[in-house]
């Protein structure tokens, strides 16, 4: 972010000395915008001193070049370094997951199969109400010469 402070606010030391006067603009969330209408519209002297602001590697934006290689670079860069550890934390939550995920479908399994065996027992108990229930009435018969139900 520093750099990005620093690019946008770089002042030269010709006429044209920042990137406003060159028609490039940043807006709040960090776009950068160009106005080619104000590069169209320099005078050579102008477009001479807008070439001096860029300046080479040592000098004008040159300079701020080498901190952004140090963010960009595709294999030593801090943006290729962070994408790779955000890498290694998404296979990691992706194993964690698919491990969660195996969990929950044993779970599952179990559980229906204990629910399963919770009817068996239900149906059992069930049929032995109605079997005790059937002696009653019998013995009820037989004592009492009546049926209660």
């Amino acid at each position: 972010q520093n750099s990005l402070r620093q690019l946008s606010s770089y002042q030269g030391a010709g006429e044209i000395s920042n990137l406003v006067e060159l028609g490039i603009t940043f807006d709040n969330d960090g776009t950068m915008a160009f106005d080619s209408a104000t590069i169209y519209s320099m005078s050579d002297s102008d477009f001479n001193s807008a070439l001096d602001l860029f300046g080479n590697a040592t000098s004008g934006f040159g300079t701020l070049a080498a901190r952004f290689t140090q963010i960009t670079a595709p294999v030593t860069g801090m943006i290729h370094t962070q994408q790779s550890q955000y890498d290694v934390a998404d296979a990691r939550l992706t194993n964690q997951i698919e491990a969660l995920a195996e969990r929950i479908d044993y779970m599952q399994q179990t559980t229906s199969l204990k629910l399963q065996q919770a009817d068996v027992l239900l149906a059992q108990l069930e049929s032995q109400q109605t079997m005790i229930e059937a002696s009653l009435d019998g013995l009820n018969l037989v004592s009492f010469g009546k049926n209660n139900g």
